[in-house]
C-alpha cells in the first residue's frame, strides 16, 4: 500500500497538466569489475573473478540489476515507459567491451522483468565494431591530432607508433612529467590500474602497498588521466571534441529532434524519433569524465571522488513545461547512493536554475561536439617545437602521510585474493540539488600544473631529425625494457 502510495506521489511529476516528460537520454558507466591483470602475473583465486580478469563481478552484475531497477522506480512505474519492455519506445547501446554489453544487459533486465518470469528478459543492445566506434570507443592510436596536443608539452612519440593502450597511457606518464615516491617510471606506473583494481574490489594487497602508495597511486593515476583527456587543470577542447563530441554531439541532436517532431508529426522523418522515449549508452569512466567536463559539471558531479564511480549515472530530460522545451540534468554517484543531484544550473550556459530552455542549453558546448572526431584527427598544422619537461628532482610527498621506507618498496612473492563485501543501498529515492562545491584537497606539489609555453613551429627537416630522435630514444626504451623483463624472470628463477 505504501509503495503504490509513493508511486502516485512520484508520478504526479510526470502527468501535471503544465508539465510532462518527453524524452529521456541516459548514459552510465559498468559495474564493478575485474582487474586486469595480477601483480607480477601470479596466480589468484579464480573463484573470487569467476568471468575472468577484466569481466563484471558477481556484485558489478547484481549492482547493474539494481541501477535497472532505480530506473524502473523512476520511468516505469509512473507509466511513463511500458512495463513491458517496447523496442519503439526503448533503445540501449553499448561500447563493444564485455563489461558495458553485460552491464546494458543487467540494467535493462532490472528496468524490465515482469514478476513471475522464469527465464530473463532477452534484451537487444546496440553495439559496433572497437576500430571503427569513433563515437564510444575512440581509436586513441588512429588519431595522429593527439600527438599535436600533447608535443606542448613534451617530445611525445608518434601515436601510431604506440601499439599498446599501456604504452601510451606510460608515454602520457613520462610526458606529464610528475613523479612519485615509488611510481616514478613507466614500469611502476604501469602496475597502478592493478592495484587500484584490486583495492576497489576490496580483493588483499600486498603489504608493502602502504596507505602512503594507496594515496600517491590514486593521485598519480588521477593526474595521468585528466591530463590524458583534457580535464581539468588541463582543460583542452579539442581533446574532448575527439574523445566524446561525437557522443555529445548526438545526444543534443537527438533531443532536438525529439522536441522538433512534436509538431511534425507527419513528416516521414520523424516517424522513427516520435515513439522513442529513453535511449541509453552504457559505456566506460573516460567517456563519462569527459562528457561531464564537456557540460563543465565535473567537479560539481563527482564532489571528492577522482573519477565517475561504477554504475554512476548522467540523465538528460526533456521536458515540456506549458508548451516550452526544458532540460534537466541530473547525476546518480555510483551504487552507494539513490540520490540524484540535479545539475542543470551548473552547465556552461545555465546558471543557478532547476531546469535550463533546450535552445539555450544546446548552444552551450558548439567547443565539444563534434560530428566528424576522425577529420579532426587528422593533422591540420605543424607541431609545435617539443621539448621535454624538466621533471621534479624531489618525489612526490602526499598530504599527511609520511614518505614511504626504501624497505616498504620491495615487491612481494606472492598476491592472495579474497571474497568481495557485500554492500547495502539506500532505499530511498531523492532529488537534491549539489551543495556548494568543497574544495578537493589539494595535489602534491610535484602533481601541480605544468603550464605549457609557446613554441616556434618547427620546419620539416626538424621534424624528421627529431623523429629519428625519437626512434631511437624508443628503441632504447624497448631494449631496456625486455632486458628488465629478462632479469626479473631469472632473478625469480
Amino acid at each position: 500500500m505504501l509503495r503504490s502510495f509513493l508511486r502516485l506521489i512520484i508520478a504526479t511529476q510526470f502527468v501535471r497538466s503544465e508539465e510532462h516528460l518527453v524524452f529521456v537520454s541516459a548514459i552510465f558507466r559498468h559495474g564493478m569489475r575485474a582487474p586486469e591483470s595480477t601483480v607480477n602475473g601470479i596466480q589468484y583465486d579464480k573463484e573470487a573473478f569467476p568471468y575472468g580478469l577484466g569481466e563484471l563481478t558477481e556484485n558489478g552484475i547484481r549492482r547493474s540489476f539494481e541501477l535497472g531497477r532505480f530506473l524502473n522506480y523512476r520511468y516505469v512505474d509512473n507509466v511513463f515507459l511500458s512495463h513491458h519492455m517496447d523496442n519503439s519506445e526503448f533503445y540501449i547501446q553499448s561500447v563493444d567491451v564485455n563489461r558495458c554489453l553485460m552491464t546494458a544487459q543487467s540494467v535493462a533486465q532490472g528496468m524490465f522483468s515482469p514478476s513471475g518470469r522464469v527465464v530473463p528478459m532477452p534484451v537487444p543492445v546496440h553495439t559496433r565494431p572497437l576500430r571503427s566506434d569513433w563515437m564510444l570507443a575512440f581509436p586513441w592510436d588512429k588519431c595522429d591530432s593527439l600527438q599535436r596536443e600533447f608535443s606542448k608539452y613534451c617530445l611525445f612519440p608518434e601515436i601510431r607508433m604506440l601499439n599498446t593502450f599501456r604504452k601510451y597511457q606510460g608515454a602520457l606518464f613520462d610526458c606529464m612529467g610528475a613523479k612519485g615516491t615509488f611510481f616514478n617510471d613507466t614500469s611502476s606506473f604501469s602496475m597502478i590500474d592493478t592495484l587500484v583494481s584490486h583495492e576497489l574490489v576490496n580483493a588483499p594487497l600486498p603489504n608493502w602497498y602502504t596507505p602512503t602508495l594507496k594515496s600517491e597511486a590514486k593521485a598519480v593515476m588521477a593526474k595521468t588521466q585528466r591530463f590524458q583527456l583534457g580535464l581539468g587543470e588541463y582543460h583542452n577542447p579539442a581533446i574532448l571534441r575527439v574523445t566524446i563530441g561525437q557522443a555529445f554531439d548526438t545526444i543534443l541532436k537527438e533531443i532536438l529532434h525529439k522536441w522538433n517532431c512534436q509538431s511534425m508529426r507527419d513528416d516521414p522523418n520523424c516517424q522513427a524519433i516520435l515513439p522513442l522515449k529513453f535511449k541509453a549508452i552504457s559505456t566506460q569512466d573516460f567517456a563519462m569524465n569527459s562528457l561531464l567536463e564537456s557540460l563543465g559539471v565535473r567537479r560539481e558531479a563527482l564532489g571528492k571522488a577522482l573519477a565517475p564511480q561504477y554504475n554512476s549515472l548522467l540523465l538528460f530530460e526533456l521536458w515540456n513545461v506549458k508548451g516550452q522545451p526544458m532540460i534537466k540534468v541530473l547525476y546518480k554517484r555510483g551504487t552507494h547512493t539513490n540520490k540524484l543531484v540535479n545539475l542543470s544550473g551548473n552547465t556552461r550556459s545555465c546558471h543557478g536554475v532547476i531546469a535550463c530552455p533546450l535552445e539555450q542549453f544546446a548552444a552551450c558546448c558548439d567547443d565539444y561536439r563534434s560530428s566528424s572526431p576522425m577529420e579532426e584527427c587528422v593533422l591540420h598544422r605543424p607541431f609545435p617545437t617539443p621539448e621535454p619537461l624538466a621533471f621534479p628532482e624531489q618525489p612526490i610527498q602526499i598530504d599527511g602521510l609520511p614518505p614511504a621506507q626504501p624497505q616498504q618498496l620491495q615487491q612481494p612473492p606472492q598476491l592472495l585474493m579474497g571474497s568481495l563485501p557485500q554492500q547495502q543501498l539506500q532505499q530511498n529515492l531523492v532529488l537534491e540539488q549539489p551543495q556548494m562545491m568543497q574544495q578537493q584537497p589539494a595535489l602534491p606539489s610535484a602533481l601541480q600544473q605544468v603550464q605549457p609555453q609557446p613554441r616556434p613551429q618547427l620546419t620539416v627537416q626538424q621534424v624528421q631529425q627529431l623523429q629519428q630522435q625519437l626512434d631511437q630514444q624508443l628503441q632504447q626504451h624497448l631494449q631496456q625494457q625486455q632486458d628488465q623483463q629478462l632479469l626479473q624472470q631469472q632473478q625469480m628463477q
